[in-house]
């Protein structure tokens, strides 16, 4: 498992956490709306359906963010298993194929905490509120080479075309 190309589950260290993130705005959002009433209409803000929508979608996106990311890395522990049975070693493109479904878990994960930070009240927004915190967190990691999922994409297509692989880290 440590003899290959580590650059994919490497990703996952640095995910894992933003998912973590995605679940914890999750449960925030869910404070604000059942604990707060909306001015407009004067209703439970969980009640209204423009309170919902985000956080249905935002659900959805945490689930699916999550669901890759395992993905990802039990596709790391097959290669792997592979090399020992049959002795074929990862490739470039394997490495960066791992760490490609690992950045789009990234990526579904960030959004959903900026959805969910946009859809909350202004107050949300204020220092010291655990939803601006977790706001921060994806802001740092979306900020991070690693995470630039533009500019891997192009890296992960060469292999296929028959060109070097390119990337982070030399890949």
């Amino acid at each position: 498992m440590y003899l290959g190309r580590v650059s994919g589950p490497y990703h996952a260290s640095l995910v894992s956490p933003i998912v973590g993130a995605a679940r914890a705005a999750l449960d925030e959002y869910e404070e604000i709306v059942t604990t707060k009433v909306s001015p407009f209409p004067f209703q439970a803000r969980a009640h209204h359906y423009d309170v919902q929508r985000p956080f249905g979608q935002a659900l959805a996106m945490t689930d699916a963010a999550q669901a890759i990311l395992f993905a990802g890395l039990e596709k790391y522990m097959a290669l792997c298993r592979r090399w020992e049975h049959d002795g074929t070693p990862l490739s470039v493109e394997d490495s960066l194929r791992v760490w490609g479904m690992i950045q789009q878990a990234g990526k579904l994960a960030r959004e959903a905490v900026e959805l969910l930070f946009h859809a909350a009240s202004s107050g949300a927004a204020q220092k010291g509120q655990r939803l601006q915190r977790y706001f921060r967190k994806i802001a740092m990691y979306h900020g991070h080479i690693s995470s630039q999922s533009q500019n891997m994409a192009s890296g992960i297509a060469r292999v296929p075309f028959g060109l070097p692989g390119t990337g982070p880290f030399g890949l």
